[in-house]
């Protein structure tokens, strides 16, 4: 008995660990035993779970901050891009580039790549993006963060953000 119990115990330990993981679903119902089975317990039914590959860019924002009246505080600013892996699978290689552009004509005025090692279900990174210095000023700019597909990726609306940045001249 005492090895049947040990045994089961090391059987519900890799279950719980498979689960986690997100690498099998349990499903298990408690039922009382049929009389023609004398008694014996029902059996586990395990089903693996279905791979989905989902990556997301789940914010951006700058460092430090945009000042509440959305002046620049600082001339040193980063560009803060967070990826997050949404689905059940590690994924490996992200590539997300981000870009710069001017508003009226979309002339591209800066362009950066940055590469996540890895995620594992559930993680998220936060890139840093230096600013380039000597940008034109322009009155209005478009800001493109895109983290390329991964194969297989069943939700590819979250992988583009893009914002509308309107610049006003503040008088002294």
């Amino acid at each position: 008995m005492g090895k049947r119990v040990a045994i089961l115990t090391s059987c519900v330990l890799a279950l719980v660990l498979l689960t986690s993981l997100g690498c099998v679903r349990v499903s298990m119902t408690d039922e009382p035993p049929r009389p023609d089975a004398g008694g014996s317990p029902q059996p586990m039914v395990i089903t693996p779970a279905a791979e989905r590959h989902d990556v997301a860019i789940t914010a951006v924002d700058f460092e430090p901050q945009l000042a509440p009246d959305g002046s620049i505080v600082s001339d040193k600013m980063k560009l803060l891009v967070a990826v997050e892996n949404k689905g059940n699978r590690p994924e490996t290689n992200l590539v997300v580039r981000v870009g710069l552009s001017s508003a009226k004509d979309r002339e591209v005025l800066a362009q950066s790549t940055a590469t996540v090692d890895g995620l594992v279900p559930g993680e998220s990174k936060i890139l840093r993006f230096e600013t380039q210095p000597g940008l034109p000023l322009r009155s209005g700019y478009v800001l493109k963060a895109e983290l390329d597909p991964v194969p297989g990726e069943v939700e590819l609306s979250n992988n583009l953000r893009t914002y509308q940045l309107q610049v006003t001249m503040m008088s002294k």
